[in-house]
């Protein structure tokens, strides 16, 4: 992961571009290849760049949300994804069912709320469903 990259894109999005939350990890992209500590990496430091600009005079009081992706091929794993992006600060989490498997509406139901129920906080989860995935 390109986290010099990613801090400088994040920079111009929350100094210049008048964002109001940022969402990393989502759907699209390369996040299915990323490790656990890849993720946390990202995670953390999208979490500084949003923290510092707060502290900026240009963000002062501007809150900038992060919504951070946790959809993993394995249950279990976007329950171990949900609590690092907890602990990292995340403002909420996207989860999608378990994609290019056909699900019963009760599978994709005992995803989610396994993956709810094992969260720490209250931290608000968004559901996301893609289905042509």
């Amino acid at each position: 992961v390109n986290l010099d990259a990613l801090t400088i894109l994040l920079q111009r999005l929350v100094r210049h571009a008048g964002i109001d939350s940022i969402g990393i990890l989502g759907s699209t992209g390369t996040y299915a290849y990323l490790s656990p500590d890849e993720r946390l990496r990202t995670i953390l430091a999208a979490r500084n760049v949003i923290s510092n600009s707060a502290n900026s005079a240009a963000g002062r009081n501007k809150q900038h949300n992060m919504i951070v992706g946790i959809g993993a091929l394995r249950t279990d794993t976007a329950v171990d994804l949900a609590r690092d992006a907890e602990a990292a600060g995340a403002d909420g989490v996207l989860l999608a069912p378990v994609s290019y498997t056909p699900l019963y509406d009760e599978e994709v139901f005992q995803h989610v709320q396994t993956v709810a129920r094992a969260m720490q906080t209250s931290t608000p989860m968004c559901i996301y469903n893609n289905p042509s995935t």
